[in-house]
C-alpha cells in the first residue's frame, strides 16, 4: 500500500493557521506519527487535500512538504488507523446515556 506524509512546521505565534491546519488534517482522518508529521493512505483525493493544507502553511510563513511513501516498513501503518477502542468507548457512553433517558 502507498502512503502520503505531510510534514509541517509553523511559527508558534501563528495559532490561527496552526488550528486551521490541525482541523483540516483531523477532518481527513490522518494519523499523527509525531509532532508535525501526519500520515494518510494514498487513496482518493488525499494528496490534493494535503497539498492544499501544505500550501496554506507555506503562505502563512511555515514550511510544509507532502511526500509519498511505499516501503516494506509501512506494513505497520494500517494498525495506526484502528479506532476500535474509541468506538467501544463511544458505544458504552451512548448505552449509559440511553439507559438514563429511558
Amino acid at each position: 500500500m502507498s502512503w502520503i506524509l505531510l510534514i509541517l512546521s509553523l511559527p508558534t505565534e501563528n495559532a490561527t493557521v496552526r488550528m486551521r491546519a490541525w482541523r483540516a488534517i483531523k477532518a481527513l482522518g490522518a494519523v499523527s506519527l509525531r509532532d508535525g508529521v501526519y500520515l494518510l493512505p494514498a487513496i482518493s483525493d488525499h494528496a490534493e487535500k494535503l497539498e492544499a493544507i501544505a500550501q496554506d502553511v507555506r503562505d502563512s510563513g511555515g514550511t510544509a512538504h507532502v511526500l509519498h511513501a511505499n516501503d516494506p516498513e509501512t506494513e505497520a501503518f494500517p494498525a495506526l488507523f484502528d479506532r476500535s477502542e474509541d468506538y467501544e468507548s463511544l458505544d458504552s457512553a451512548m448505552a449509559d446515556l440511553r439507559a438514563k433517558l429511558l
